[in-house]
């Protein structure tokens, strides 16, 4: 029996293989990475990264599984599996979505 404890996201991806599909697609954006990649987005599937990837992790891991799925059901895993997979994307761009937002909250002025 795995202890949730010390639970990692191999763990994690021998019980719901899906997970590894959601790993190998955020190592996948270090391939061909547009030039205003944004991390946020993609993780939060803005635009042409719908639906994310949080999105489909949220099924997979975490409070929305069912009980009957064991570990997976757990806040432990969700926790294990979002880290392994956003740290596995690649960091934002210059002139990406989030850092054009954190101008315009500061008051730079961004050129459309």
């Amino acid at each position: 029996m795995i202890c949730a404890e010390k639970i990692e996201f191999s763990d994690l991806a021998n019980l719901e293989p899906k997970l590894a599909d959601l790993m190998a697609e955020a190592q996948g954006h270090h391939r061909n990475t547009p030039a205003n990649f944004c991390r946020i987005r993609c993780w939060y599937g803005k635009n042409e990264f719908a639906p994310g990837l949080r999105s489909r992790l949220r099924l997979l891991v975490g409070w929305a599984v069912p009980r009957s799925r064991g570990i997976l059901a757990g806040e432990r895993a969700y926790s294990r599996a979002y880290r392994a997979i956003y740290d596995a994307l690649p960091p934002c761009k210059p002139g990406c979505w989030c850092s054009v937002m954190l101008d315009v909250a500061v008051g730079v002025e961004v050129d459309e």
